[in-house]
């Protein structure tokens, strides 16, 4: 089912600490202009694009793209018990939106890959 343990170990290990970092409220993102959102949709992008990668299955894949939609919706809970911390449903929103950006780059990346290796010749 794993078809490279390097992206499994950084995953298992973003996944450990993610929780952890996201209820510290001196690590919080500055408020305003939006800038938290664009954290949320990058970090759920590298995470779903580490997951996919790593697995080889479609169901292997939905379960990797379910549990961190999960994880998203977990943090949000936690956040709103932490002071200093707020959930949002425009956090989960974001956190969606990257893993629908890793979707669309999984996908596009064969033509973007062949793109550039015609580029040379």
């Amino acid at each position: 089912m794993i078809r490279h343990s390097t992206g499994g170990l950084i995953l298992a290990v973003s996944i450990l600490l993610l929780p952890w970092i996201a209820v510290q409220p001196q690590l919080a993102p500055p408020a305003g202009g939006g800038a938290d959102k664009y954290l949320h949709m990058f970090c759920f992008a590298g995470l779903a694009f580490i997951g996919l990668w790593t697995v080889r299955t479609l169901r292997a894949r939905a379960v990797v793209l379910a549990f961190l939609l999960l994880l998203g919706a977990g943090i949000e809970w936690l956040q709103a018990s932490v002071p200093g911390r707020q959930g949002s449903w425009g956090d989960l929103a974001a956190d969606a939106a990257g893993l629908l950006l890793a979707l669309i780059l999984l996908r596009c990346w064969p033509t973007a890959r062949d793109m550039l290796s015609r580029e040379g010749d």
